[in-house]
């Protein structure tokens, strides 16, 4: 019985150190914000959609609704997109949330 007890204890332990993910903060969460682009600074990747504003990292995917691929040149004001990301809570519980934006969808019209 002891060695039961033992060996449950050492696998779970194991598998703590192994998968990182269970030991570091909170899951991730999907985020999907739709809206039309209004102003953008296209050099920057900065856009205003729905009457915020949000600066895309360089390397961030940007298709069509069929998968095509497309580029920051095709983000135009008038232009409905879908911004999809993950958002997660700071592993050191301070209450911070960080949002990093993944793929950009635009819509057809």
């Amino acid at each position: 019985m002891k060695k039961n007890i033992f060996l449950l204890f050492l696998t779970f332990i194991l598998t703590l150190l192994l998968i990182p993910g269970l030991t570091t903060g909170e899951p991730k969460k999907t985020i999907e914000i739709q809206g039309v682009i209004g102003d953008y600074a296209q050099e920057d990747r900065i856009y205003e959609v729905g009457g915020k504003i949000y600066k895309f990292e360089e390397d961030i995917i940007i298709e069509a609704q069929d998968g095509a691929i497309l580029t920051f040149a095709d983000l135009k004001g008038g232009t409905e997109i879908k911004i999809m990301g993950e958002k997660t809570g700071d592993p050191k519980g301070k209450g911070k949330e960080k949002i990093k934006y993944t793929r950009i969808i635009v819509l057809k019209k």
